[in-house]
């Protein structure tokens, strides 16, 4: 059932998630809690094919935002002196033989430089892939039952990103090992545990730990992943949904009022000692992240936040350092138009208009900081995969080339991507935009300015760079420039041997028999695609 706003009116909230609604979302829940007392609404619809809205009490997939909780019930077996946080997580997992460097600590905070098991983006362009996460191949696995054990070895299997402690970078094994060392330590299950430490304690009824469970209790909305398949558009519904293979990382299931009481406890001082709470809110300083919670710095002050997320589903989990004040929310998606670029795109909007509302106070960024990128107050680990042919900014286009592509049919160039123009001096993203996904800039003509951390990376045509999942980052026009951007999210290695090939036969310096060979190497909607036609015109 769905219950009434409680407190004052909040138009402005409601034409918040209305409008996220026509941007495409099938459905939001809201719920937030201030000053002004609590206020509840939804927009959408809870199923494609009828009118009803989203249950404002509806249980939901809250994917990453489960890594708060799971942080949460470490840190309260290290407040019984059961887990030393500063201990090597190999004392409580002997079984794996994982590096003594590698501490509980680094595990909650994403230094540990284990390989992330869904798979790793490297500075080189090469891709590892780990389980399928994407597709038609993950649509099958839909009910496949993973065992954490497999995960974690899974990951063990693969090279190290960094030696521990050295670096910082968002892996879901560290969390599926956090799982793990509970049970090892406690001797039950997670889900008992976290019954036993949370989820009682607080009355959070409407939260639950389904392992390998693909049901989804009701009242809940449905989620939708449309995906691309042998050429084919296709939408299937993914409410019942094994999510074992992302365990402790990803897995719980919840609503807007538990997620409130929980955060709002958390932050409050009522599941963990001061020092403890002091311990996970203090971000490292390449990025932000505490210990399973993200600290951001908005023009309304701190907050403290967990977002989450997978194909289908989306949850929002925001408060205050004194838990006086949050926003929670969950977003569905439905079987509306939009690639993956176009709705992590989607997402970030949607979450940045509430954060603005609710902890700013409606306003907008100053602006000041609309004239170009700034620096970030944490910055983000800079190992971009780049392909850089020249240092200084070159506006003009050096030959037909450029105008044949800048001129060409602008839809998307046969995979995951979209294009765009920015004008002179425009900026394409706020400082703190960051994604889910690995997002790849490829420079048709222009000048593009990128910054990560505190870097400014300058791409001219036939250039391209990489950012890594969760790394904020921000772009723009060289200053008197206009700059043509192909944005691929997601881009597997055939897409960057793709675009490097492309970046050479944009140059002139790819011969007849590399360009006829790589229609041996790519797909057919590669070498089809308009952007691949005018740079092969352009050079014949």
């Amino acid at each position: 059932m769905s219950l009434p706003p409680t407190g004052q009116d909040r138009p402005e909230l409601q034409k918040a998630i209305e409008e996220i609604v026509d941007s495409g979302f099938a459905g939001v829940q809201l719920r937030v809690n201030d000053e002004r007392g609590e206020w509840v609404g939804s927009a959408g619809v809870r199923k494609l094919g009828e009118s009803a809205k989203p249950p404002t009490d509806g249980r939901f997939r809250i994917g990453s935002t489960t890594k708060t909780f799971t942080a949460t019930v470490v840190l309260q077996l290290v407040a019984e002196g059961r887990i030393g946080l500063d201990s090597p997580a190999d004392d409580y997992l002997p079984r794996f033989g994982l590096d003594r460097r590698i501490t509980v600590r680094m595990l909650l905070q994403h230094t540990s430089g284990l390989f992330n098991y869904t798979g790793e983006y490297y500075d080189d362009g090469t891709v590892a892939p780990g389980i399928p996460w994407q597709g038609q191949e993950y649509v099958d696995n839909q009910f496949h039952t993973y065992q954490p054990d497999e995960l974690v070895r899974l990951a063990l299997s693969k090279p190290a990103r960094f030696e521990p402690g050295t670096d910082w970078s968002y892996s879901n094994t560290n969390y599926v090992l956090a799982r793990l060392l509970v049970e090892n330590v406690t001797g039950r299950s997670f889900a008992e545990e976290m019954q036993r430490l949370i989820l009682q304690p607080l009355g959070l009824s409407g939260t639950v730990v389904p392992d390998a469970s693909p049901e989804i209790p009701e009242p809940h909305a449905h989620g939708y992943y449309r995906y691309e398949h042998a050429g084919q558009w296709k939408v299937v519904d993914v409410t019942r949904f094994n999510v074992s293979w992302v365990s402790a990382a990803g897995d719980m299931i919840s609503t807007t009022k538990d997620l409130h009481t929980f955060i709002s406890a958390l932050m409050s001082g009522k599941l963990l000692p001061d020092s403890l709470l002091a311990e996970m809110r203090t971000p490292h300083p390449k990025f932000g992240y505490g210990l399973g919670l993200f600290v951001e710095e908005t023009d309304g002050g701190t907050v403290l936040n967990h977002n989450g997320g997978f194909w289908g589903w989306g949850a929002l989990m925001y408060s205050t350092p004194d838990g006086s004040k949050t926003l929670t929310a969950s977003l569905t998606t439905g079987d509306a138009e939009l690639d993956f670029a176009a709705t992590a795109e989607a997402f970030q909007k949607a979450h940045q208009r509430l954060v603005k509302e609710v902890f700013c106070s409606g306003q907008a960024e100053p602006a000041h900081k609309a004239a170009e990128p700034i620096g970030f107050s944490s910055a983000a680990p800079f190992e971009p995969v780049l392909t850089r042919h020249t240092e200084a900014e070159t506006c003009a286009d050096p030959s037909s080339v450029m105008t044949l592509l800048a001129d060409s049919d602008r839809t998307a160039d046969g995979f995951t991507s979209y294009r765009s123009t920015f004008a002179k001096g425009a900026v394409g993203a706020p400082a703190h935009c960051h994604t889910k996904a690995t997002e790849l800039f490829f420079v048709i003509s222009g000048s593009l300015r990128v910054l990560v951390g505190e870097e400014i990376t300058v791409l001219n045509a036939g250039d391209f760079l990489a950012v890594p999942p969760h790394t904020p980052h921000a772009f723009a026009a060289a200053p008197g420039c206009e700059a043509d951007v192909l944005f691929v999210f997601t881009p597997g290695m055939g897409r960057f041997d793709y675009l490097r090939l492309l970046g050479r036969v944009m140059r002139g310096e790819a011969d007849a028999k590399e360009i006829a060979e790589s229609a041996e190497r790519f797909d057919n909607h590669y070498v089809d695609s308009p952007l691949w036609r005018a740079a092969l015109e352009a050079t014949a």
